[in-house]
């Protein structure tokens, strides 16, 4: 008996730290994401995504963050 699931799992990838026992934080993040672009490929699991780069400061992120709290909580 076959029934749709209402939430499906989704898993979001930004960065890759090791693979295949091999220690990848020496390498810099633009070599580490294309790692894993090739291993997100490879695999085909629909429920893997990957982060997108994007190119602003963490102090915008987190002030859109905090923006986007308050807006909820109230």
């Amino acid at each position: 008996m076959a029934r749709r699931l209402e939430h499906e799992l989704a898993i979001y990838a930004f960065d890759l730290l090791h693979l295949d026992g091999e220690d990848l934080r020496p390498l810099p993040l633009t070599q580490r994401r294309l790692r894993l672009e090739w291993l997100l490929k490879r695999t085909k699991v629909p429920c893997l995504h990957l982060v997108e780069a994007f190119d602003v400061s963490i102090d915008l992120v987190l002030a859109k963050i905090q923006r986007s709290e308050r807006g909820h909580s109230a």
